[in-house]
C-alpha cells in the first residue's frame, strides 16, 4: 500500500523500449536465438516457450505463492549460464553483477524509513558491503508474483498475517 500512496493513484508506465534505451545496465552481446535453442535442448523451456518446472501455470497450483514461484532462482540461474553459453564476448560468471534472491517473507533493510513492504524476490548488486544483509540500497529490480488477476492478492502484508 505504501507503494501506491508513493505515486499517487496511478503508477506510470514507460514503453519496453524506452526502458532498454535509457534505465537498464548495457546489455551483454550474446545470441538470443542460440540461448532460446540451448533452453529449449537442456529441457529448461518447453517447445511452447513455457517453463519446463511449471507442469501447471501457477495460477492453477492449490499451493500458497511462495511454493508456486519457488522455481524462479533457479530459472534465473539456468538463464544467465544459457547467456554466458551463448555470449560472443565471452562473458563469464565473474561479468555478472547481480544476484537473485527470492525471499517473500523478508523485507530489506532501509536507513532513512520503516518499511515493512516485502517483494517476492529482488534482484540486488552483487558487491554489496554486507551480502548477510537485504538493503534496498542493493536493490536493482524488485519482483512481485501474483497468481491470480485482481486486487485480492495486493496487499502482500495482509496476506501474510492474515489479516
Amino acid at each position: 500500500m505504501a507503494v501506491l500512496a508513493d505515486p499517487g493513484s496511478c503508477i506510470p508506465e514507460i514503453p519496453f523500449q524506452t526502458f532498454m534505451d535509457h534505465l537498464a545496465p548495457p546489455q551483454p552481446e550474446f545470441d538470443i536465438e542460440a540461448t532460446m535453442k540451448s533452453l529449449k535442448s537442456s529441457s529448461i523451456l518447453t517447445a511452447l516457450d513455457r517453463w519446463a518446472v511449471f507442469d501447471k501455470s501457477p495460477k492453477d497450483q492449490d499451493c500458497p505463492e511462495d511454493i508456486a514461484f519457488k522455481p524462479i532462482p533457479d530459472i534465473f540461474k539456468k538463464v544467465v549460464d544459457a547467456i554466458i553459453l551463448n555470449s560472443q564476448t565471452k562473458l563469464t560468471k565473474e561479468n555478472c553483477s547481480i544476484d537473485f534472491l527470492q525471499n517473500p517473507n523478508r523485507a530489506p533493510t532501509s536507513a532513512e524509513r520503516y518499511n515493512g513492504s516485502r517483494p517476492d524476490g529482488y534482484m540486488l548488486v552483487n558487491d554489496r558491503v554486507n551480502p548477510e544483509v537485504v538493503s534496498w540500497s542493493d536493490v536493482v529490480l524488485s519482483c512481485e508474483y501474483k497468481r491470480k488477476d485482481g486486487d485480492e492478492e495486493l496487499d502482500d502484508v495482509s496476506v501474510h498475517w492474515g489479516l
